[in-house]
């Protein structure tokens, strides 16, 4: 993999992205930098990575220097034609793809839900099955229908593949499916129906801003914007390189692919090179004003109907296209209209470079404005900046960078410029088509200080953030290997403590406190302290610190370093995944305030992979464990492997000798009621007539074990291939064969050594 480290992409105003008219140079690919300066090559060594720890020079010119970096990079010998099924996101993003399944929320309360999307070619997931999408950012899912309606019907729509039209007020996700609930009551649609939705209130302001913050700070590196020949889009800051060589048939091949992962997406995206056409780059600071919440004041023609305003593209092009210039981002226009955005908090500054679509050719005459927008009287205010008459024949006019720090909209005008046009412009509105190219708003890193890190953090938009702490603290992210995924990692400045609250009613469902990060050499330097309610409380981790910190020194780190193979059964070894987890149960039926202090010491980075409020139990339902008539640890043990001076099965405990015994904990939080179970054993017990179902909660205590399985009489009736100590235990509720003589559980030998899982609150219903 092609290491990543941060750089910065200096501050700038923005630009056009830019390709020139045609026949004003020559060369496949098309490089644009800041102001007007262009660059044409035929030979691309690759799409630059802003956060590659080196960034091959083009042509001998660095394209990130700081005060002249790359805007657009297009490969002018690729088309673009979009395939459906597609899901279009709330930032713009497009994925060629179909939801097939919610994601299992695995016991975790208040975190966005997210839905299993199988990708299509040329997107693939790197663990061969899907990626995990937040469905509050998802806005239009278009279907295995072919037809691709244009524009995009009105929210709220659901279109059919049997031909139906629905108006939902409200559309819910459901496990296969979606819920619509309509005027003449709720329709159940699975994904597999779907001709074409369109969400009702899906947050776009917050989706375009996520893109930044999930950057880490609004002072790092650049934003990549990668556009497919598929029409697929892809919005990161998190991207990496790998070059894969193999041998077919004697023959050398070298595949070259770029893994993303989007702020909305929880797994990379790996894509072909060939497959890309665009790459568009911005500063982590700069929001896109055409991925902003907008309203059409007004479109009017003087000659033939309106047109529809189009959004990062224009009339005759893929990109927003002047005859000079063009960008991946950006708004077409006509005369007249006047369409109001709403801006972001924080905005500084707001800048675009203006001029007529490239379909005009040198026709057109207009005027642009920008202007305050008076939400009460619903009327354009004070103009910011006037582009003047405009023609075809005339390059773009930049506006600069237009202060807008106290507005909360802004308009764009349009007018057609009849009255008073140069001689031989085109009169009324004759090819008054306009190209807006990279408009983007500037967002002050000070004055979103307490909205940056909650965003790049999973689970910390739960929390306030308190003290002066933050002010000092930096995000950034690693790649994981063994994970194979980007996490968030934490920078906490020397002799500074980070403070977060939050009040909470504990219940069954959400009774541990967990924080999952990555062991450190120096793993005492991670000073966590919980108080509830303004009381300490301790915690436990999901291995023994100080025992994994030497495990990886000694033997992983080694493995790794040499590129070697783990052998079979100890691949979760590769993890580095620590878990932090407070159990909260005794609090259950109380509203409590919860205060988590992380100290700086000598200053460190804390990889911040996730945390929540969850259930040890990921499945529990919200009746609670159901009741069981007899209880496992009530019946005597008939047959039990022989586990060679290991330890035999203790009732509520885990089965090693007497000195090391510990009880049974999911999550860190004790469960009683069953037995504990290590690396290739099994117990069994007699069954009566009258059991005739038998419960049991099922999960792992140390490392990964497995399979874990229930037999009857030699039967499997029930299995799963793995359980983890870092995942919530499962509750299962098992039918029982009539005439069941013996029940045994098993826990197999594809694991490691010291690997332990567990069962809890087991026994039999009548």
């Amino acid at each position: 993999m092609h290491w990543l480290r941060w750089i910065t992409v200096g501050c700038a105003w923005l630009v056009v992205c830019a390709a020139v008219a045609a026949g004003e140079e020559s060369g496949r690919f098309s490089l644009a930098f800041r102001g007007s300066d262009k660059l044409a090559v035929d030979d691309l060594p690759g799409w630059p990575i802003p956060s590659a720890a080196e960034v091959e020079p083009i042509n001998g010119r660095d394209v990130f220097k700081n005060d002249t970096p790359v805007r657009l990079i297009h490969d002018r010998l690729v088309k673009v034609e979009r395939k459906v099924p597609l899901v279009v996101l709330a930032n713009g993003d497009v994925l060629n793809g179909l939801p097939r399944q919610l994601a299992a929320s695995d016991g975790r309360q208040g975190q966005a839900q997210r839905v299993r999307v199988q990708l299509e070619t040329p997107l693939m997931p790197v663990d061969g099955v899907g990626v995990n999408v937040r469905t509050d950012r998802v806005q239009r899912i278009i279907g295995l229908d072919s037809r691709l309606r244009k524009p995009a019907p009105e929210p709220g729509t659901v279109l059919l593949l049997d031909g139906r039209e629905l108006k939902g007020s409200s559309i819910r996700w459901r496990e296969y499916g979606l819920s619509i609930l309509t005027n003449d009551g709720i329709v159940q649609a699975a994904f597999t129906e779907l001709a074409d939705v369109v969400f009702p209130q899906v947050d776009q302001l917050a989706a375009a801003v996520e893109d930044s913050f999930a950057a880490g700070s609004l002072t790092g590196p650049a934003i990549m914007r990668l556009a497919l020949r598929s029409g697929a889009v892809l919005t990161t800051s998190r991207a990496s390189r790998e070059v894969e060589r193999s041998r077919s048939r004697g023959r050398a091949v070298v595949e070259v692919m770029y893994y993303v992962q989007p702020a909305w997406c929880s797994n990379p995206i790996a894509i072909p090179e060939g497959e890309i056409a665009w790459v568009g780059y911005r500063r982590t600071d700069e929001v896109p004003l055409s991925l902003l919440p907008a309203e059409t004041h007004m479109n009017s023609r003087l000659i033939g109907e309106p047109l529809a305003w189009l959004r990062n593209r224009s009339q005759g092009s893929s990109l927003v296209a002047t005859s000079r210039e063009e960008s991946d981002l950006g708004l077409a226009t006509h005369a007249d209209s006047q369409i109001v955005f709403q801006l972001p908090a924080g905005t500084v500054s707001f800048s675009t470079v203006v001029g007529l679509d490239r379909v005009a050719g040198d026709g057109g005459c207009v005027r642009c404005r920008i202007a305050e927008w008076n939400p009460t009287t619903k009327q354009a205010g004070k103009t910011l900046w006037d582009s003047g008459v405009l023609l075809g024949s005339m390059p773009p006019k930049a506006s600069g960078a237009v202060e807008v720090r106290s507005l909360k909209h802004v308009v764009l005008i349009t007018d057609n410029a009849h009255e008073g046009r140069p001689s031989g412009a085109d009169p009324l509105d004759i090819r008054d088509d306009v190209c807006w190219l990279s408009p983007l708003v500037v967002i002050n890193a000070n004055g979103t200080e307490q909205s940056g890190p909650a965003q790049a953090l999973p689970g910390l938009d739960k929390w306030d953030r308190v003290g002066d702490g933050w002010k000092q603290a930096r995000v950034g992210h690693r790649w994981n290997e063994a994970a194979d995924r980007w996490e968030s990692v934490l920078t906490i400045a020397a002799n500074s403590n980070l403070q977060l609250r939050r009040a909470a009613t504990i219940d069954a469902t959400c009774d541990v406190l967990e924080l999952v990060t990555a062991i450190s050499q120096n793993y005492s330097e991670q000073q966590l302290e919980l108080k509830v309610n303004g009381q300490p409380l301790g915690w436990n981790t999901s291995e023994d610190r100080a025992n994994m910190a030497t495990r990886h020194q000694k033997y992983i780190e080694p493995l790794m370093r040499r590129n070697s193979r783990v052998s079979e059964g100890r691949e979760d070894l590769l993890s580095d995944m620590l878990a932090y987890w407070w159990d909260l149960q005794r609090f259950r039926g109380q509203e409590v305030q919860l205060e988590l202090t992380i100290t700086g010491g000598n200053g460190y980075s804390l990889v911040w992979a996730d945390t929540s409020l969850r259930s040890a139990i990921g499945n529990l339902p919200s009746a609670g464990l159901p009741k069981v008539d007899v209880r496992l640890t009530d019946l005597p043990i008939v047959d039990a492997s022989d586990v060679r001076g290991r330890g035999e099965a203790v009732k509520d405990m885990l089965p090693y000798t007497a000195k090391y015994r510990e009880p049974i904990r999911f999550l860190g939080q004790v469960h009683t009621g069953g037995y504990g179970m290590i690396r290739n054993t099994f117990y069994s017990v007699e069954l009566k007539p009258e059991y005739k179902k038998f419960v049991a909660v099922v999960g792992g205590v140390k490392l990964s074990a497995g399979p874990m399985r229930v037999l009857v009489d030699d039967q499997v009736i029930w299995e799963k291939a793995k359980v983890s100590a870092l995942a919530p235990a499962e509750l299962i509720e098992l039918a029982l064969p009539s005439g069941g003589k013996r029940l045994t559980l098993q826990c197999g030998s594809e694991a490691s050594y010291d690997s332990a899982a567990a069962w809890s609150d087991a026994g039999f219903v009548k």
